[in-house]
């Protein structure tokens, strides 16, 4: 059987088609379009652009998901934190169905941060840190999420509530960041044995640092901050020229940097693990235990 699944973050919207035969979610196709939907937010209400811009995306991933050999009734669609925010979600969720003929499901930030988890655990102590265009979710946990925290900080988020003009904006953001994260998450944030990031930040942080320091690309807090200042320094032209980051994030990677930093000094840690899963390869998992346990045959929540 092939399933896949669809979920409308704030920066991006994604799809992930798995076959459910083996004895794992093994992944057929990845595909991910750029739709920053969290950019159309304004006072709680998404824009008409945004939502049609979003529904088309959607629309073009469902198509791929069924080239695929995914049926239509088994592909799933959720939404992340613009949603969420978003006063006139119900009117975004009757647009995707009549432009895609997929029911929304809107992800409270707890369920978001325990599919980040399952995405990434392994069994041993870990500490989880999800960091999105709206929120960022922070995990503790094992086999399974055992503590968890939403955060209203997210790259794009940032970028709209604190422009950084050049390097002298980023110390102030990051000493805001770490003081939200030590009052919000504070008791998760020590004694994990790893630090595994995900979403783009981390990645984009890592591709940079591997130009950098091609024999040691370790995330670590300084080299973080440091890229967080040099970027800061550029315009987002120039962003786009920078070897190993992505044309997308180039308008808001500063200050995804920003949380990615206070993340890692809060933590006390020396470096971080990254993954380059997202939640939806935690729906997977989860889709993939229920119907293997007979919970879940169907629709569209795990």
């Amino acid at each position: 059987m092939i399933r896949a699944a669809i979920a409308i973050g704030s920066n991006s919207t994604r799809m992930l088609a798995v076959s459910m035969d083996g004895p794992g979610p093994l992944p057929l196709l990845r595909l991910r379009e750029d739709t920053k939907l969290f950019m159309g937010l304004t006072n709680g209400v998404l824009s008409d652009g945004a939502m049609d811009r979003t529904a088309e995306a959607v629309l073009r991933l469902k198509n791929a998901a069924l080239a695929v050999g995914c049926a239509a009734d088994e592909i799933d669609l959720y939404a992340t934190s613009a949603t969420r925010d978003a006063s006139n979600r119900d009117l975004f969720a009757r647009r995707l169905t009549e432009r895609t003929g997929l029911s929304l499901y809107v992800m409270s930030g707890e369920e978001e941060a325990a599919l980040a988890f399952a995405a990434v655990a392994d069994g041993t102590d870990t500490l989880a840190a999800d960091i999105g265009g709206g929120s960022t979710e922070i995990i503790l946990g094992r086999d399974e999420a055992e503590s968890a925290v939403s955060l209203q900080a997210g790259a794009s988020r940032m970028l709209r509530s604190f422009p950084i003009a050049s390097r002298s904006g980023v110390p102030p953001l990051v000493d805001k960041l770490r003081a939200m994260v030590r009052k919000e998450a504070g008791a998760l944030m020590r004694g994990a044995g790893r630090l595994v990031l995900l979403g783009g930040t981390g990645t984009a942080a890592h591709d940079m640092l591997a130009v950098r320091f091609p024999e040691d690309p370790s995330v670590t807090p300084q080299r973080a901050l440091d890229l967080a200042e040099d970027l800061a320094d550029m315009t987002v032209e120039d962003r786009r020229r920078v070897p190993g980051l992505p044309v997308s994030k180039a308008e808001h990677i500063v200050h995804g940097l920003c949380i990615l930093s206070a993340v890692l000094l809060e933590a006390g840690a020396e470096k971080a693990e990254i993954s380059a899963k997202t939640n939806l390869d935690g729906w997977m998992r989860r889709l993939y235990a229920n119907m293997r346990n007979g919970t879940r045959k169907g629709g569209s929540r795990v």
